[in-house]
Protein backbone atom coordinates (compact mmCIF):
# COMPACT_ATOMS: atom_id res chain seq x y z
CA UNK A 1 0.00 0.00 0.00
CA UNK A 2 1.29 3.75 -1.16
CA UNK A 3 0.50 5.35 1.07
CA UNK A 4 1.72 9.04 2.01
CA UNK A 5 0.56 9.47 6.05
CA UNK A 6 0.97 6.95 8.46
CA UNK A 7 -0.63 7.63 11.83
CA UNK A 8 -2.26 5.54 14.85
CA UNK A 9 -4.00 1.92 13.65
CA UNK A 10 -7.36 3.86 15.18
CA UNK A 11 -7.39 7.13 13.61
CA UNK A 12 -5.56 6.87 10.04
CA UNK A 13 -4.89 9.33 7.26
CA UNK A 14 -4.03 8.70 3.71
CA UNK A 15 -2.31 11.04 0.58
CA UNK A 16 -0.38 9.84 -2.28
CA UNK A 17 2.62 9.82 -2.56
CA UNK A 18 3.23 10.48 -6.33
CA UNK A 19 6.61 8.83 -6.78
CA UNK A 20 5.67 5.87 -5.41
CA UNK A 21 2.66 5.34 -7.16
CA UNK A 22 3.81 6.29 -10.77
CA UNK A 23 6.87 3.45 -9.84
CA UNK A 24 4.08 1.14 -8.64
CA UNK A 25 1.90 1.64 -11.86
CA UNK A 26 4.92 1.41 -14.39
CA UNK A 27 5.58 -1.64 -12.16
CA UNK A 28 2.57 -3.38 -12.75
CA UNK A 29 2.16 -2.80 -16.52
CA UNK A 30 5.69 -3.91 -17.66
CA UNK A 31 4.45 -7.65 -15.66
CA UNK A 32 1.59 -6.93 -17.48
CA UNK A 33 3.77 -6.64 -20.73
CA UNK A 34 6.30 -8.81 -20.42
CA UNK A 35 3.84 -12.25 -19.57
CA UNK A 36 1.88 -11.00 -23.29
CA UNK A 37 5.10 -10.70 -24.84
CA UNK A 38 6.58 -13.99 -23.14
CA UNK A 39 3.56 -16.11 -23.92
CA UNK A 40 3.23 -14.33 -27.77
CA UNK A 41 6.15 -15.31 -28.52
CA UNK A 42 5.43 -19.09 -27.66
CA UNK A 43 2.30 -19.06 -29.38
CA UNK A 44 4.00 -17.69 -32.40
CA UNK A 45 6.96 -20.26 -32.37
CA UNK A 46 4.57 -22.97 -32.43
CA UNK A 47 1.58 -21.56 -34.33
CA UNK A 48 1.43 -24.40 -36.50
CA UNK A 49 -0.60 -25.82 -33.15
CA UNK A 50 -3.32 -23.22 -33.69
CA UNK A 51 -6.14 -23.27 -35.55
CA UNK A 52 -7.99 -20.04 -37.27
CA UNK A 53 -11.55 -21.30 -37.42
CA UNK A 54 -12.18 -18.40 -39.76
CA UNK A 55 -9.52 -18.82 -42.79
CA UNK A 56 -7.31 -21.52 -41.65
CA UNK A 57 -4.32 -19.34 -41.95
CA UNK A 58 -2.21 -17.82 -38.56
CA UNK A 59 -0.39 -14.90 -38.51
CA UNK A 60 1.89 -13.17 -36.46
CA UNK A 61 -1.34 -10.75 -35.57
CA UNK A 62 -3.48 -13.75 -35.08
CA UNK A 63 -1.13 -15.42 -32.86
CA UNK A 64 -1.35 -11.34 -30.88
CA UNK A 65 -5.06 -11.48 -30.95
CA UNK A 66 -5.12 -15.13 -29.20
CA UNK A 67 -2.56 -14.54 -26.89
CA UNK A 68 -4.52 -11.36 -25.18
CA UNK A 69 -7.86 -12.99 -25.84
CA UNK A 70 -6.56 -16.67 -24.15
CA UNK A 71 -4.81 -14.25 -20.91
CA UNK A 72 -7.68 -12.14 -20.52
CA UNK A 73 -10.55 -14.46 -20.50
CA UNK A 74 -10.83 -17.98 -21.63
CA UNK A 75 -11.45 -17.31 -25.60
CA UNK A 76 -13.38 -17.00 -28.31
CA UNK A 77 -13.32 -20.60 -30.05
CA UNK A 78 -12.47 -18.98 -33.30
CA UNK A 79 -8.79 -19.53 -32.81
CA UNK A 80 -8.02 -22.84 -30.56
CA UNK A 81 -5.08 -25.18 -29.81
CA UNK A 82 -5.22 -28.26 -31.32
CA UNK A 83 -1.88 -29.92 -30.78
CA UNK A 84 -1.30 -31.79 -27.14
CA UNK A 85 1.82 -29.80 -26.45
CA UNK A 86 -0.52 -26.18 -26.93
CA UNK A 87 -3.20 -27.33 -24.96
CA UNK A 88 -0.82 -28.51 -21.87
CA UNK A 89 0.90 -25.17 -22.26
CA UNK A 90 -2.79 -23.64 -21.49
CA UNK A 91 -3.74 -25.67 -18.85
CA UNK A 92 -0.66 -25.31 -16.60
CA UNK A 93 0.48 -22.26 -17.86
CA UNK A 94 -2.27 -19.83 -19.45
CA UNK A 95 -5.12 -20.74 -16.48
CA UNK A 96 -2.62 -19.35 -13.43
CA UNK A 97 -1.28 -16.36 -15.26
CA UNK A 98 -4.34 -15.26 -16.50
CA UNK A 99 -5.66 -15.11 -12.58
CA UNK A 100 -2.29 -13.15 -11.90
CA UNK A 101 -3.34 -10.75 -14.36
CA UNK A 102 -6.56 -10.40 -13.22
CA UNK A 103 -5.04 -10.19 -9.98
CA UNK A 104 -2.90 -7.06 -10.85
CA UNK A 105 -6.19 -5.20 -12.95
CA UNK A 106 -8.32 -6.05 -9.64
CA UNK A 107 -5.19 -4.97 -6.98
CA UNK A 108 -4.62 -1.56 -9.18
CA UNK A 109 -8.27 -0.46 -9.60
CA UNK A 110 -8.63 -1.02 -5.99
CA UNK A 111 -5.45 1.12 -5.12
CA UNK A 112 -5.55 3.70 -7.44
CA UNK A 113 -9.61 4.25 -7.37
CA UNK A 114 -11.71 2.62 -4.48
CA UNK A 115 -8.80 2.88 -1.86
CA UNK A 116 -8.47 6.65 -3.12
CA UNK A 117 -11.64 7.33 -2.67
CA UNK A 118 -11.71 6.02 0.71
CA UNK A 119 -8.64 7.88 1.74
CA UNK A 120 -9.80 11.26 0.83
CA UNK A 121 -12.95 10.35 2.75
CA UNK A 122 -10.81 9.52 5.97
CA UNK A 123 -8.65 12.51 5.51
CA UNK A 124 -12.02 15.18 5.34
CA UNK A 125 -13.05 13.56 8.69
CA UNK A 126 -10.41 13.81 10.20
CA UNK A 127 -9.19 17.37 9.38
CA UNK A 128 -12.64 18.28 11.03
CA UNK A 129 -12.14 16.64 14.17
CA UNK A 130 -8.45 18.31 14.14
CA UNK A 131 -8.35 21.16 16.05
CA UNK A 132 -6.27 23.13 18.85
CA UNK A 133 -3.60 20.22 17.98
CA UNK A 134 -0.15 20.53 17.54
CA UNK A 135 1.66 20.42 13.94
CA UNK A 136 5.35 19.24 14.34
CA UNK A 137 7.42 20.40 10.78
CA UNK A 138 10.38 18.11 10.68
CA UNK A 139 10.61 14.68 13.00
CA UNK A 140 14.83 14.37 13.16
CA UNK A 141 16.00 14.27 16.58
CA UNK A 142 14.81 17.95 17.67
CA UNK A 143 11.07 17.11 16.00
CA UNK A 144 11.30 13.43 18.13
CA UNK A 145 12.10 14.98 21.69
CA UNK A 146 9.42 17.81 21.18
CA UNK A 147 6.60 15.31 20.41
CA UNK A 148 7.55 12.95 23.82
CA UNK A 149 7.95 15.96 25.86
CA UNK A 150 4.56 17.19 24.41
CA UNK A 151 3.15 13.81 25.11
CA UNK A 152 4.95 13.70 28.51
CA UNK A 153 3.18 16.77 29.21
CA UNK A 154 -0.50 15.37 28.93
CA UNK A 155 -1.65 15.60 25.43
CA UNK A 156 -3.25 12.78 23.25
CA UNK A 157 -0.86 11.36 20.52
CA UNK A 158 -3.02 12.02 17.99
CA UNK A 159 -2.99 15.66 19.00
CA UNK A 160 0.18 16.17 17.34
CA UNK A 161 0.57 15.95 13.46
CA UNK A 162 4.07 15.40 12.70
CA UNK A 163 4.99 16.73 8.60
CA UNK A 164 8.19 15.66 6.57
CA UNK A 165 9.42 14.35 3.61
CA UNK A 166 10.91 11.15 4.57
CA UNK A 167 8.69 7.84 4.80
CA UNK A 168 10.66 6.29 7.59
CA UNK A 169 10.01 9.51 9.54
CA UNK A 170 6.30 9.43 9.36
CA UNK A 171 6.00 5.97 9.86
CA UNK A 172 7.52 6.58 13.00
CA UNK A 173 5.63 9.16 14.33
CA UNK A 174 2.74 6.73 13.20
CA UNK A 175 4.23 3.70 15.80
CA UNK A 176 4.19 6.25 18.20
CA UNK A 177 0.38 7.34 17.64
CA UNK A 178 0.77 10.49 16.00
CA UNK A 179 -0.72 11.17 12.66
CA UNK A 180 1.91 11.47 10.39
CA UNK A 181 2.01 13.62 6.83
CA UNK A 182 4.64 12.97 4.31
CA UNK A 183 5.08 16.36 2.32
CA UNK A 184 6.78 19.21 1.97
CA UNK A 185 6.31 21.85 5.08
CA UNK A 186 6.57 24.74 2.38
CA UNK A 187 3.61 23.75 0.62
CA UNK A 188 0.16 25.17 1.03
CA UNK A 189 -1.54 21.71 0.21
CA UNK A 190 0.56 19.66 2.77
CA UNK A 191 0.13 22.05 5.79
CA UNK A 192 -3.50 22.96 4.70
CA UNK A 193 -4.44 18.91 4.84
CA UNK A 194 -2.15 18.91 8.33
CA UNK A 195 -5.29 21.48 9.67
CA UNK A 196 -2.57 24.14 10.86
CA UNK A 197 -5.09 26.98 10.25
CA UNK A 198 -6.62 25.38 13.19
CA UNK A 199 -3.50 24.66 14.88
CA UNK A 200 -2.72 25.66 18.59
CA UNK A 201 1.29 25.62 17.98
CA UNK A 202 3.67 24.76 15.05
CA UNK A 203 6.92 23.39 15.18
CA UNK A 204 9.63 24.03 13.01
CA UNK A 205 12.45 22.04 12.87
CA UNK A 206 13.23 21.16 9.27
CA UNK A 207 16.99 21.62 9.48
CA UNK A 208 17.68 24.29 7.03
CA UNK A 209 17.07 28.03 8.49
CA UNK A 210 16.07 28.54 4.93
CA UNK A 211 13.59 25.85 4.37
CA UNK A 212 12.05 27.30 8.17
CA UNK A 213 11.35 30.97 7.31
CA UNK A 214 9.21 29.71 3.75
CA UNK A 215 7.41 27.00 6.22
CA UNK A 216 6.77 29.60 8.65
CA UNK A 217 5.29 32.45 6.51
CA UNK A 218 2.88 30.05 4.98
CA UNK A 219 2.23 28.92 8.31
CA UNK A 220 1.10 32.16 8.99
CA UNK A 221 -1.12 32.71 5.70
CA UNK A 222 -3.25 29.92 7.18
CA UNK A 223 -2.80 30.83 11.28
CA UNK A 224 -2.40 34.61 12.31
CA UNK A 225 -2.53 33.74 15.78
CA UNK A 226 -0.99 30.25 16.07
CA UNK A 227 2.03 29.62 18.51
CA UNK A 228 5.28 29.23 16.45
CA UNK A 229 8.35 27.96 17.18
CA UNK A 230 11.18 27.74 15.55
CA UNK A 231 15.20 25.40 15.51
CA UNK A 232 17.56 27.75 13.98
CA UNK A 233 20.73 26.86 12.63
CA UNK A 234 22.52 30.26 12.33
CA UNK A 235 22.67 32.79 15.51
CA UNK A 236 22.51 34.80 11.76
CA UNK A 237 19.12 34.09 10.49
CA UNK A 238 17.45 34.34 14.14
CA UNK A 239 16.19 37.48 13.77
CA UNK A 240 14.69 36.84 9.82
CA UNK A 241 13.26 33.45 11.27
CA UNK A 242 11.13 35.81 13.76
CA UNK A 243 10.37 38.65 11.39
CA UNK A 244 9.05 35.86 9.92
CA UNK A 245 6.75 35.11 12.16
CA UNK A 246 8.18 32.93 14.56
CA UNK A 247 7.70 33.76 18.48
CA UNK A 248 10.16 31.70 19.65
CA UNK A 249 13.63 30.72 18.30
CA UNK A 250 15.65 28.30 19.92
CA UNK A 251 19.23 27.50 18.83
CA UNK A 252 20.07 23.78 20.14
CA UNK A 253 23.58 23.99 19.49
CA UNK A 254 24.20 27.08 21.36
CA UNK A 255 22.04 25.46 24.19
CA UNK A 256 23.95 22.73 23.42
CA UNK A 257 27.68 24.55 23.80
CA UNK A 258 26.46 26.68 26.56
CA UNK A 259 25.76 23.24 29.08
CA UNK A 260 29.14 21.25 27.44
CA UNK A 261 31.74 24.46 28.50
CA UNK A 262 29.57 24.86 32.05
CA UNK A 263 30.24 21.06 32.45
CA UNK A 264 34.37 21.91 32.65
CA UNK A 265 34.12 24.09 36.09
CA UNK A 266 30.87 22.18 37.35
CA UNK A 267 29.54 19.03 37.68
CA UNK A 268 26.13 19.34 38.47
CA UNK A 269 24.40 22.21 36.72
CA UNK A 270 23.61 20.82 33.43
CA UNK A 271 21.75 17.82 35.21
CA UNK A 272 19.92 20.02 36.78
CA UNK A 273 19.18 22.00 34.07
CA UNK A 274 18.64 18.80 31.81
CA UNK A 275 16.08 17.97 34.75
CA UNK A 276 14.67 21.43 34.82
CA UNK A 277 13.28 21.03 30.97
CA UNK A 278 11.87 17.56 30.48
CA UNK A 279 9.30 15.87 31.93
CA UNK A 280 9.62 12.92 34.07
CA UNK A 281 12.57 14.75 35.95
CA UNK A 282 11.97 15.71 39.67
CA UNK A 283 11.47 19.41 39.13
CA UNK A 284 9.95 21.56 36.27
CA UNK A 285 10.42 25.53 35.29
CA UNK A 286 6.76 26.86 33.84
CA UNK A 287 5.16 29.97 33.20
CA UNK A 288 1.69 31.03 34.15
CA UNK A 289 0.02 34.71 34.51
CA UNK A 290 -0.44 36.16 38.38
CA UNK A 291 -3.53 35.54 40.21
CA UNK A 292 -5.33 37.80 42.57
CA UNK A 293 -3.72 36.12 45.38
CA UNK A 294 -0.18 36.85 43.90
CA UNK A 295 -0.68 40.71 43.68
CA UNK A 296 1.28 42.78 46.28
CA UNK A 297 3.72 39.55 47.08
CA UNK A 298 7.11 38.92 46.43
CA UNK A 299 8.72 36.31 44.33
CA UNK A 300 9.94 34.41 47.03
CA UNK A 301 6.44 34.31 49.06
CA UNK A 302 4.56 32.40 46.43
CA UNK A 303 3.48 29.07 46.95
CA UNK A 304 2.74 27.11 44.52
CA UNK A 305 6.79 27.32 43.29
CA UNK A 306 10.01 29.28 43.96
CA UNK A 307 9.33 31.99 41.72
CA UNK A 308 12.64 33.44 39.83
CA UNK A 309 11.26 35.81 37.27
CA UNK A 310 8.63 38.25 36.95
CA UNK A 311 7.97 39.66 32.83
CA UNK A 312 6.50 43.03 32.63
CA UNK A 313 5.06 44.23 29.34
CA UNK A 314 9.06 44.09 27.90
CA UNK A 315 10.63 44.61 31.16
CA UNK A 316 12.07 41.11 32.85
CA UNK A 317 12.97 41.19 36.64
CA UNK A 318 14.82 38.66 38.41
CA UNK A 319 14.00 37.62 41.95
CA UNK A 320 17.34 38.71 43.56
CA UNK A 321 15.84 42.60 42.52
CA UNK A 322 13.74 42.99 45.85
CA UNK A 323 12.27 46.41 45.66
CA UNK A 324 11.21 45.30 41.92
CA UNK A 325 9.88 41.71 42.39
CA UNK A 326 7.09 42.69 43.80
CA UNK A 327 3.67 41.35 41.64
CA UNK A 328 1.27 43.05 40.17
CA UNK A 329 -1.79 42.57 38.01
CA UNK A 330 -0.55 41.48 34.51
CA UNK A 331 2.43 40.08 35.21
CA UNK A 332 4.01 36.86 34.02
CA UNK A 333 5.54 34.72 36.37
CA UNK A 334 8.54 31.97 36.07
CA UNK A 335 8.65 29.12 38.51
CA UNK A 336 10.09 26.12 39.41
CA UNK A 337 8.11 23.61 40.67
CA UNK A 338 8.36 19.81 41.83
CA UNK A 339 7.18 17.70 39.03
CA UNK A 340 3.85 16.53 39.76
CA UNK A 341 3.40 12.26 40.81
CA UNK A 342 2.07 10.39 37.65
CA UNK A 343 -1.80 10.16 37.58
CA UNK A 344 -2.83 6.35 38.65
Amino acid sequence: MDQGIVSHPQLRLYTRAQGLVLRTLITRIAIVVGLVAFFTVIFYLDRDGLKDNADGEVSGLDVIYFTMVTLATVGYGDIAPVTDRLRLIDTIFIGPVRFVIWFIFLGTAYQFVVQRVMEDLRLARLQRKLSGHVVICGFGDSGGVAAAEIIASGRQADQVVVVDRTEDAVKAAGDLGHIGLRGDSTLQKTLEEAGVGRARAVIVCVGRDDTAVLTILTVRQFNMSAKIICSAKEEENISLIKQAGADTVIQPARVSGYLLADALENSFVSEYVSDLLTRGGNVRMCERPARPDDIGKRLRDLGDGLGVRIHRGGDVIGFWQDDKAVIQAGDTLLLIQPEPPPAA
